[in-house]
This record gives structure tokens, sequence and C-alpha cells, in this order.
């Protein structure tokens, strides 16, 4: 949870010919000043480096954010701010003890806070997160990635759920106080989500196991009726996915690592007659792909996505 930059790695930068990225910034700088910390702007990285790279250095983003990094003898030290796109309004504040973060705060575009980490040493994070009026939404206590207590509260204060020596439930609600999802932990790892539309009804039901998706994932309709379960190890899909229609069993498709991979199979819905069996490799049609109507069985074949006819697909086969 920790982020330095050291005087080193800032020199290496300027040796190469390229100023640092800002930080949290993927899409780079359009412009950027160095102000010394006697106030005055020298002209660029290399006399930056030369003052001794103490002072201030502004970056305007190319999605029309600004953001303004203070530095003490080659490492961030101070407040870190980035304004939101094409206003004065900041965003997001960090603040720095020679290069090592205290604590970051990110803020809603009215400018209230949204959430605040603070960093303590022995890899601990105190999380606390607010609701658009300003009303508190939670507070936790993570140590390392995993969370060790926790309280969640409506919009009207009251506590709604709480995780106390890393079990129990947690309630997420959007900065509006919508449901998004309930969460349940066990030692500080969650092993089930439960994530919910704007209706109330749920949609997702993911389990997991050491911190990735693992078991039978379920998704629903907004209505309540089940999509599909699906079948996940190690955060990929692997297994069978079954699809469901008006509440019906209605295909099965196989998956390895994430891609559809072997025979699907259609069902009618409530039965067990098969209306298709189509071939994947690779997350592509590939080989025979039967449709069953009446008693009638037509085939087609597919190699690498593209429809083919037997004796090519045979032959590009061989």
């Amino acid at each position: 949870m920790k982020f330095c930059v050291n005087a080193s790695a800032f020199l290496l930068l300027l040796t190469t010919g390229c100023t640092p990225r800002p930080h949290m910034a993927q899409d780079g700088s359009v412009k950027t000043k160095y102000i010394h910390q006697y106030g005055v702007e020298v002209a660029n990285a290399h006399e930056w480096t030369e003052r001794g790279s103490s002072g201030q250095i502004i970056k305007q983003l190319k999605n029309g954010a600004v953001e303004t990094q203070n530095w003490q003898h080659g490492a961030l030290h101070g407040l870190t701010t980035t304004s939101f796109p094409h206003s004065n309004v900041i965003h997001k504040e960090t603040y720095y003890d020679n290069g090592q973060r205290v604590w970051q705060t990110v803020n809603y575009s009215s400018g209230m806070p949204k959430r605040q980490d603070i960093f303590r040493p022995g890899n601990i994070t105190l999380v606390s997160t607010w609701y658009e009026d300003g009303a508190p939404r939670s507070s936790e206590e993570y140590h390392t990635d995993n969370l060790w207590s926790g309280e969640y509260f409506t919009r009207e204060q009251e506590l709604e759920s709480q995780i106390a020596q890393g079990t129990g439930e947690r309630i997420r609600r959007d900065g509006h106080g919508q449901l998004v999802a309930k969460d349940d932990f066990a030692n500080g790892k969650k092993f089930l989500e439960v994530t919910y539309y704007a209706n109330g009804m749920p949609q997702k039901y993911i389990p997991y196991v050491n911190d990735q998706i693992e078991g039978t994932l379920k998704t629903f309709y907004p209505g309540g009726e089940p999509n599909t379960a699906e079948q996940w190890k190690a955060n990929m899909q692997n297994g069978d996915t079954t699809i469901f229609r008006g509440g019906q069993r209605v295909a099965i498709i196989p998956y390895v690592n994430g891609q559809r991979e072997g025979v699907e199979t259609g069902f009618r819905p409530g039965t067990d007659i098969i209306t298709h069996e189509i071939t994947w490799k690779n997350n592509q049609k590939h080989g025979p792909s039967m449709y069953y109507v009446d008693d009638e069985k037509v085939t087609d074949y597919y190699f690498e996505d593209v429809k083919v006819t037997k004796t090519a697909f045979n032959e590009r086969s061989a």
C-alpha cells in the first residue's frame, strides 16, 4: 500500500530525457512547469534537477485536469493534488512524507470528500467513505489486503452491518444511498459477493476463494429469473455454463480458461430434448454444428469461425 518516489529514480527519468509521469495520470501531460522552492520558474527538467529538485511541478494533463506536485530534494513531500478535468475543484489529493504516502483523499465533483485512505505502519490502512451530502458511509481497517473491521451506515446514519475480526457482512451503497452489493467475509477474506439491480433484485452471486472467483457464479434477470449458472476457477470460467430462459434450461456451454471449448448442447425449455450441438475451439466455432428440427438434422461445418463445406474442413484439418 506504499508508493515512494526517490531522488535516484527521479534523476534517472531526467537523464533519459523524460519528465516523470504524473501520479495516476495514464494519459500523460501536455505541458509541465517547474517552480523552484523560492518561487522562481525554471526553464526545464534539467535546470530543475541542477537546482536541487525542490519546489513544485505543475502538469496540465491531456484530459484537462491539472496536477500539482510538491517536491523536496528529489522526493515527493507535502501535498499532491489533481483537479477534475477543466475545473478548479480538486478531485484527488495525496500527502507525502519524503516520498511515502501518508494519506489520500478522493472527492466528489462538488468538492465534498468521497473516500479517504490513511496509511499506518505495519501495512495497516484506515479507509473512510462518505455519501454525497457529507454523511459518513463506512469506516474500515485493513491489515495488508485483509479487511479486519468495518462499520457501514445508511444515509440516516443507522448502522446496518459490520465486520469484526475479519468476519461479518459488508453492505455497499453508492453516494446517493442506493444498494450496490453485499459482501460476506471470513478471516478477512471475501467469500461471497451479491450485486443488485436498481430495483433491489439480485443481479449476481459471485463466490470467492483466496480473493479469486471460484465456484458457481449465478446471474439473474431484473425480475429475479435465473440467467446463467457458470463454473469458475482461479478468476476464469472453467467447466459448464448453463443458460436459462424463462426459468428453464436452454443450453449448456463448456468453457476452458475463459473460452468456449467443446460441444455446446441446446435443449427445448424444460426438457432433455436436444435442439443443437455446436463444436467450439478457442472460443470459435470449429467443427460440426448440428441443428435438430422435428426429425430432421441439419449439419454445418466451421473452420475457425468460418463456415465451410465438410470436405474443406477435413482438408484444412489434415
